[in-house]
């Protein structure tokens, strides 16, 4: 692990903990909508209720597992990372015990809604503050470079294995986890380019490809020709 932490500009700072709340508060949003949790939010709910720990002790405990296994693969992450991945937990156990149940149908496709737009709106916030990757990030980017892997697959398969477990846990897995899985990465990838290297979220292509210049060249050659 690297101890070292890039040092942010205060409008770089400012959008990142703006990006932080406002991801936690979709993400809270999508586990108290009762249609069906996002698939590591599913995931993370699940280790709560069978454990009996709090939420932020799950996530700190998946948060253990990654770094393990980033670990054991050769891969590295600085203070940064670290620091921003166990943010989540304790933000989002505050809201859990704020956000009231939904009471209707209606006011749960509202949370729902608001869960895709809060998560894709704050990712596209802080990861365009441009300086600190999560840990998830970090063990995919570490897979997919150890292992020649398609950032697409190792994606998926981890969103699958996090549906799988919540489910057979009755976890909450429901319709809502597969439009906040689906419907997260086309949203934020509308949002914005150039967000954090490399260009994805997890496994989808963010943004609009980069210009390519194409630079016209003169390959003709001129020779004085000699009148004698």
């Amino acid at each position: 692990m690297n101890l070292t932490l890039k040092r942010p500009s205060l409008a770089q700072l400012a959008r990142y903990l703006v990006g932080i709340v406002v991801v936690s508060t979709g993400a809270t949003l999508g586990i108290k909508s009762q249609l069906g949790a996002a698939p590591y939010d599913a995931l993370l709910a699940t280790i709560t209720d069978h454990t009996g720990m709090p939420f932020w002790a799950s996530a700190w405990l998946l948060q253990a597992v990654w770094i393990a296994w980033i670990s054991r693969e050769g891969g590295r992450f600085d203070i940064g990372t670290l620091l921003h991945s166990l943010s989540f937990g304790p933000i989002m156990s505050v809201m859990l015990g704020m956000v009231p149940e939904p009471t209707s149908t209606l006011m749960s496709v509202l949370y729902l809604a608001a869960a895709v737009t809060g998560i894709a709106f704050g990712l596209w916030l802080y990861l365009g503050a441009k300086f600190v990757a999560g840990m998830v990030d970090t063990l995919f980017e570490t897979l997919v470079d150890r292992h020649g892997w398609h950032p697409g697959a190792v994606r998926t398969l981890f969103d699958l294995a996090c549906v799988a477990i919540a489910w057979i846990g009755s976890g909450p897995v429901g319709i809502g986890t597969v439009v906040l899985a689906l419907g997260v990465g086309p949203l934020l990838s509308a949002l914005d380019a150039g967000l954090l290297r490399p260009a994805t979220w997890r496994g989808i292509p963010l943004g609009r490809p980069e210009p390519v210049h194409l630079e016209l060249v003169d390959t003709t050659e001129y020779r004085i020709l000699d009148p004698h």
